[in-house]
């Protein structure tokens, strides 16, 4: 019995580093950065329409993997995560859309749906989401024009994640794939940790459970994560974006043009861009005035 005990010592001592074998090449891991991530869709309001909305809204406690609505549910309230992410599943659990703070959930109903496509599962962690009526929502964004362009902004910047899933499962490998679902995830959770098993990520993905395993050894040994029971830690953010490239990234760039600061991989403009654009006289345009139709469009199948 002490034998066997100081064998699996021994084996566990090489595993993590503490004794190299002749020969083993010594792994240089990269030390995680514990970046944060502090965007909120209501703080890119202005003051006066944030002032307006946060009277309206009634907070809610939420526990990790509830379930905050049903693709049946009425759409009565439209829900804005502060901690907690929301993501949006088929009936099988495959994930379609992903939101953190920098969003909302429930927006079908501001186009005058009176169902969502898709249930909503709260993820991540415990926390907490601002909920507003519907119909009271729709009644701001009629006197509001701001608040309605920031929504329809929204709306169409996970229209674009959408697509971006579509062809990353459609044309991509699952660590690729992977890498991507991390990536979301890092970009919307305060730090570098993940809390999830290796079952939720299979069933986002729509692949097996041991496709996930096998595709996290193989991360985890590039140095990018490191993983343990139920968290994964990202310690390699530029590693997992050059794994994604091609599926991830676009979403996010148009969310920073169209609303504001959002995520950990802001690219920043480079030196020479910047002293390029000074040269240039300064055009003072006036912007184009944008109406939120489909929103306009929900107000009217509300009164109707």
């Amino acid at each position: 019995m002490e034998l066997k005990l100081k064998w699996l010592v021994l084996r566990w001592s090489i595993f993590v580093g503490a004794i190299r074998l002749p020969g083993q090449v010594q792994t240089e891991w990269p030390r995680p950065c514990f970046t944060t991530a502090t965007v909120n869709f209501i703080n890119h309001l202005t003051p006066a329409v944030r002032a307006r909305i946060m009277a309206s809204f009634e907070p809610v406690g939420v526990a990790r993997n509830v379930t905050l609505f049903e693709a049946s549910d009425s759409g009565e309230y439209v829900y804005f995560p502060q901690g907690p992410l929301i993501s949006l599943e088929q009936h099988n659990h495959v994930e379609v859309a992903l939101i953190g703070s920098e969003g909302l959930v429930g927006w079908p109903a501001l186009a005058g749906c009176r169902h969502s496509p898709y249930r909503a599962i709260v993820r991540g962690r415990d926390g907490v989401v601002l909920r507003i009526r519907t119909d009271l929502l729709l009644a701001m964004v009629g006197v509001v024009p701001e608040l309605g362009m920031r929504l329809s902004r929204f709306m169409n910047v996970i229209s674009l994640q959408m697509a971006e899933t579509i062809g990353a499962s459609a044309s991509h490998r699952i660590d690729v794939r992977l890498g991507r679902w991390l990536l979301m995830r890092h970009d919307r959770v305060g730090g570098d940790e993940l809390l999830v098993h290796h079952d939720e990520i299979a069933a986002n993905l729509g692949v097996r459970r041991a496709s996930v395993t096998d595709c996290l050894h193989v991360i985890e040994g590039t140095g990018a994560v490191r993983c343990r029971r139920g968290r994964i830690t990202v310690r390699d953010r530029a590693a997992l974006q050059t794994l994604a490239a091609g599926c991830y990234g676009a979403a996010e760039s148009m969310y920073r043009e169209s609303i504001g600061e959002f995520g950990k991989g802001a690219i920043k403009t480079a030196p020479q861009a910047q002293e390029s654009s000074t040269d240039q006289p300064e055009m003072q345009r006036a912007a184009p005035v944008e109406r939120p139709s489909f929103i306009l469009g929900g107000i009217e199948a509300l009164s109707s």
